[in-house]
């Protein structure tokens, strides 16, 4: 499936682009996602779950669903394409939010929320702050990747740098890598992820390329081609022309193609 787009995407599309290079995040549509009934009944069996942890017993699914919410919309803009500087964290891929399994990743996630509300003695979670309480979210979202990690949900990258890469940006990419808690390494064979120099494709036209993955009314979430799982979103479904090719699950290594600009852009790897 693509999009229109003014924009010459079709064979890469940056991770951290410029702003004109990416569409919106879809704040209204995200809330009102959240805000519907069918989604808040999906928090049933984790609300459930996390009473057997002991967890506040005055929470209900609703409160759940507005606190998903509120830690997508932090996420984005301290991490995303709308922070005001490069962070050591990266965002966590938008599958994660939506598991509503008991012992999956959004029940780890929202636990571990609680968890640190008690340790902070708060008594309301409040992303919106600035100072001393935008820190202590960081903090929050640092352990939330800790538990994650513990839980053997979240994996952090093992990357390999082509020796095609100019040794003139080698540093910086280490620098980058590491920054955000991933492994570098000299053997190819013991990465998940090899960075490639970016040669544009023939044949490019001016479409942004995406998979639908669910539908509901009129909004469709997708995945965009080239982008990791924490760019997916939820569009208008006036926007999406095409049908979705059959897709093999992707397995092996993945080729990530590093633009001129520096930016780190993942590709499906075709050796995977």
């Amino acid at each position: 499936m693509s999009t229109r787009s003014s924009h010459n995407t079709t064979a890469v599309i940056p991770v951290v682009p410029p702003a004109p290079l990416r569409k919106a995040f879809p704040y209204a549509s995200l809330k009102k996602l959240y805000d519907s009934s069918e989604t808040i009944s999906k928090f049933e069996a984790i609300r459930l779950h996390l009473l057997q942890e002991g967890v506040d017993p005055t929470m209900t699914n609703k409160s759940l669903a507005s606190l998903t919410y509120d830690l997508l919309v932090f996420q984005e803009k301290m991490f995303g394409v709308e922070a005001p500087k490069p962070s050591k964290h990266t965002k966590l891929p938008f599958k994660f939010f939506q598991d509503y399994s008991p012992k999956g990743p959004l029940c780890t996630i929202l636990s571990t929320c609680f968890i640190f509300k008690y340790s902070q003695d708060w008594r309301r979670f409040e992303f919106q702050a600035s100072g001393a309480k935008k820190e202590k979210n960081l903090e929050l979202f640092a352990m939330i990747e800790t538990a994650l990690i513990e839980a053997k949900q979240l994996k952090r990258p093992v990357v390999y740098l082509s020796n095609k890469i100019p040794v003139k940006s080698r540093g910086e990419l280490v620098d980058i890598v590491t920054r955000h808690g991933g492994e570098n390494v000299n053997v190819p064979s013991k990465a998940t992820h090899i960075v490639e120099p970016y040669t544009p494709l023939p044949g490019e036209q001016e479409l942004d390329y995406l998979r639908t993955i669910e539908k509901r009314e009129k909004l469709c979430l997708v995945h965009w081609w080239y982008y990791p799982d924490s760019y997916d979103n939820w569009i208008s479904s006036t926007e999406v022309e095409g049908e979705d090719p059959e897709e093999n699950e992707h397995t092996g290594q993945w080729t990530v193609i590093r633009q001129p600009v520096g930016l780190l852009i993942p590709r499906y790897s075709m050796n995977g």
